[in-house]
């Protein structure tokens, strides 16, 4: 894939904070691994926004993980052809090294820290810890509550669903991706999120994947395009064709999106909270495959799941906002304890560092 592209590499979902990780930082392919450790606001993200954009004035195509509970910020950053990454290994998604010093590193910035300022506020750091973990604890309770409402809704769909059709529509997508042979090497998956439940709301980056062609998924929200998708997935992986697969961003098993990086097709589902502006070469309107009559029946309690689920996701996302509020109060009180001196000195000779591997 070209140019630049965003995504999550993890997310708030109705399991707690899900992490594809793994997936995002390439293991095998990434011949140097530098994790970035240190406490909030001493500034692992916009060291890695430097060294991004660094490879960005090169030429090289960059991938940029954005944070599920602060978007703005980065919890890491990819080089393929050179088969650089660098990850926040921070709670909630600690990473660690695999090969330490032969191809992972750490990078400290903590070490720019002025412990013995911050000894001084160590009840204050606890506290506000402990009511960061209770916001997201909340956004999680929301989520879960809204699950099974899709589930419910879910359900109606299946009722009215005309399997026949769904069969139909899935031969002729894998027929036209030439998916229905079994390869000698199976496929490889990469797993990401495209979108998150984030303190700006439900947003996600399916205009950044770098998708030349897109086909589109079209139904009722929780329409279960994820059995087109599975299955397609599966024949794909058979055929030995490797794939990135985004899942949803409340349940992160459900696969929503499915990119071909070889011939840059993006099969997506369209849905009230991910929808892309780039025009579809193709479009699959699942609703034919739907009896109105049967879903006339269920107008009522699909009304309730709709607005209900809504509400809650809501309610999950302004919990996330009230965690992000405090976290910036807790980067104030270490920012104020940073050495960033001594931090750009840090960047600058890792920047050095990092030109030999082009």
């Amino acid at each position: 894939m070209k140019g630049e592209r965003h995504f999550f590499p993890g997310g708030n979902t109705v399991r707690g904070f899900y992490s594809y990780y793994a997936h995002a930082i390439r293991p095998g392919l990434d011949k140097r691994v530098i994790i970035l450790k240190g406490g909030p606001g001493v500034g692992k993200s916009t060291l890695m926004r430097h060294v991004g954009d660094a490879f960005v004035k090169k030429g090289y195509d960059v991938e940029w993980m954005h944070c599920s509970s602060d978007p703005g910020s980065l919890d890491g950053v990819r080089i393929p052809k050179v088969g650089l990454a660098l990850v926040d290994g921070t709670k909630p998604h600690i990473v660690d090294p695999v090969l330490p010093g032969a191809a992972d590193g750490i990078l400290n910035l903590g070490v720019a820290l002025d412990e013995a300022g911050m000894a001084k506020h160590v009840r204050e750091v606890e506290e506000i810890g402990e009511a960061i973990s209770g916001c997201f604890a909340q956004a999680y309770r929301y989520l879960a509550a809204a699950a099974p409402l899709r589930e419910d809704e879910e359900i109606i769909l299946r009722g009215a669903l005309d399997a026949g059709k769904i069969n139909a529509v899935t031969a002729e997508l894998l027929a036209g991706l030439d998916a229905n042979s079994i390869a000698a090497r199976p496929g490889k998956e990469r797993r990401l999120f495209a979108g998150a439940v984030t303190p700006l709301g439900c947003i996600h980056y399916l205009n950044e994947l770098g998708a030349q062609r897109v086909w589109r998924l079209e139904g009722p929200w929780a329409m279960p395009a994820q059995d087109i998708l599975s299955r397609v997935r599966a024949g794909l992986l058979e055929s030995g064709v490797d794939i990135e697969g985004f899942y949803c961003p409340m349940e992160p098993e459900r696969i929503e999106h499915l990119l071909i990086p070889e011939t840059g097709l993006l099969i997506t589902t369209a849905n009230s909270y991910q929808m892309m502006a780039q025009t579809p070469e193709r479009v699959i309107d699942l609703e034919a495959a739907l009896d109105r009559e049967k879903l006339n029946t269920a107008v009522s309690r699909r009304l309730y799941n709709s607005q209900t689920f809504d509400s809650l996701i809501e309610q999950a996302a302004q919990s996330v906002t009230r965690a992000k509020g405090l976290h910036d109060d807790l980067e104030k009180i270490y920012i104020a304890h940073m050495d960033f001196a001594r931090v750009t000195a840090m960047q600058q000779a890792l920047l050095a560092q990092l030109d030999t591997l082009e």
